[in-house]
């Protein structure tokens, strides 16, 4: 069986989710989401889930890989 693999990339919102469910009437598809993981490890790190100055100080450290803001 030949597989495609589609990556759909773009801001909140604006209907990436939609477009997985419409592709799924028709074909088998895996909905997988990439900033799912990355969520996990920014929450483990100490991120409360509010986009202000803590959690953009905890993006800068996780960038140098420097954690425990």
């Amino acid at each position: 069986m030949k597989k495609h693999v589609f990556i759909i990339n773009g801001s909140g919102g604006v209907g990436k989710d939609t477009v997985c469910e419409l592709a799924a009437k028709r074909w088998k598809v895996q909905n997988i989401s990439s900033i799912t993981p990355i969520l996990t490890v920014a929450r483990a790190a100490g991120w409360d889930g509010e986009k202000n100055a803590r959690g953009a100080a905890l993006a800068l450290s996780s960038e140098r890989g420097v954690y425990g803001i």
